[in-house]
C-alpha cells in the first residue's frame, strides 16, 4: 500500500510539475489572423506565455509583405483590415 502511495504521488508530480506541463503555447501553429487576434490580450497571461507569442509574433511580421504589414499594422484594427472610410 505504501508502495503504490509513493508511486501515485511520484506520477502526480511528474505530470502536474514537469517542464512540458507548465510550457508556453506553441504559437507557431497558429494563423496570422489567430496570432494578430491576441494582440494586446495576454497581459495577464505568464511572461512564459507572453515571450513566446512576442517571438512567433516577431518572426511573423519579418517575413510579411508590405501588405500584410500594413493589414496587421494596428492591433485595435480588425484582422480583415477594415477601417472607418471603408465602412461609410
Amino acid at each position: 500500500m505504501k508502495h503504490l502511495l509513493s508511486t501515485s504521488l511520484t506520477a502526480f508530480v511528474l505530470f502536474t510539475g514537469s517542464p512540458a506541463a507548465m510550457a508556453a503555447p506553441d504559437y507557431g501553429n497558429m494563423k496570422t489572423e489567430e496570432l494578430a487576434a491576441l494582440r494586446g490580450k495576454l497581459q495577464n497571461e505568464p511572461s512564459e506565455t507572453r515571450e513566446a507569442f512576442q517571438k512567433e509574433w516577431q518572426k511573423r511580421v519579418e517575413s510579411m509583405s508590405p501588405e500584410e504589414k500594413k493589414k496587421y499594422a494596428n492591433p485595435s484594427k480588425p484582422a480583415g483590415g477594415t477601417n472607418d472610410a471603408e465602412c461609410q
